[in-house]
């Protein structure tokens, strides 16, 4: 995992040199396939210019004020929301999988390291401190019954959007429910 951290930063052709941190707690992998579509296609929007960094463990949202905005009458969503939180009261541990854009795993305490590491080298209050590593993260996924409609949480250091997916026309696509997002 350094070493695949160390490897990632340099070809970056940035100054940061993230600290290992001690191993993820989590004590599970994210397993399902469907999750891991979901994930491609949502990583695939985000905009970065070099490799993206992920960080290995899900990411649930920090409170549930965001997952109440997602406002329709129709019982299934209630049911993939509540699957949704269910889902991510453990933190998770991602696989390999595949994207359409190169990619590497770091590790949510190598982020904190970090952070720390930046806060005292720049004191104060920031959004972002400069040379903070630029990475993206991803909740587990919370699904229907019949695995067609999915809620999915992800970030980066300034943004975050809870989005409803559903499978149509064999792709996950935003689905047309309202949702809720952060921008910094």
């Amino acid at each position: 995992m350094r070493v695949t951290l160390l490897l990632a930063m340099l070809a970056l052709g940035s100054s940061q040199t993230p600290v290992p941190g001690p191993p993820s707690t989590a004590s599970s992998f994210v397993s399902d396939p469907e999750s891991y579509d979901i994930y491609a296609k949502v990583l695939s929007t985000i905009d970065r210019p070099n490799e993206l960094l992920l960080q290995q463990e899900t990411e649930p949202l920090p409170t549930d004020a965001c997952d109440r905005a997602i406002t329709t009458d129709d019982p299934e969503w209630k049911i993939v929301l509540s699957n949704f939180r269910r889902e991510n009261a453990e933190v998770r541990l991602l696989r390999p999988f595949t994207i359409n854009r190169p990619f590497h795993f770091v590790s949510r305490a190598a982020i904190e390291a970090d952070d720390a590491r930046l806060a005292l080298k720049y004191p104060g209050t920031w959004q972002r401190r400069p040379e903070s590593i630029d990475y993206a993260a991803v909740s587990a996924v919370g699904f229907d019954w019949s695995r067609t409609k999915a809620i999915v949480y992800v970030r980066t250091r300034s943004q975050g959007d809870l989005l409803p997916m559903t499978f149509r026309d064999n792709e996950w696509v935003r689905a047309d429910v309202n949702a809720c997002g952060w921008i910094v």
